[in-house]
């Protein structure tokens, strides 16, 4: 599996699953999804990231 085949499967799974968010559909970009705002809290807070 390469990476574009990830993507596509990550892509799926979140419009099968009922998680993406507008903008529609998640293919080809960087999706919003449930729960993004959250992530990015906690990605801010994190040691890695600043």
């Amino acid at each position: 599996m390469d990476k574009q085949d990830l993507r596509e499967r990550v892509w799926d799974d979140l419009e099968d699953s009922g998680a993406a968010r507008f903008p529609f559909p998640p293919h080809g970009r960087i999706p919003n999804f449930a729960g993004a705002d959250d992530a990015a809290a906690r990605l801010a807070e994190s040691a890695v990231w600043r």
